[in-house]
């Protein structure tokens, strides 16, 4: 005696194009931001030796 069970999966896939772009530039714009503190420690760091 066999059961064969059936499984069903369905996918939605929904794209928001201008909120991912918004999402990306303000990305950016963080990492850049991070980049330049990371830089402004760095130098502080190397002015203190």
């Amino acid at each position: 005696r066999r059961r064969r069970r059936r499984r069903r999966r369905r996918r939605r896939r929904r794209r928001r194009r201008r909120r991912r772009q918004k999402d990306k530039k303000k990305r950016m714009e963080n990492r850049i931001k991070l980049k330049v503190k990371s830089n402004e420690q760095n130098s502080n760091k190397v002015t203190r030796h």
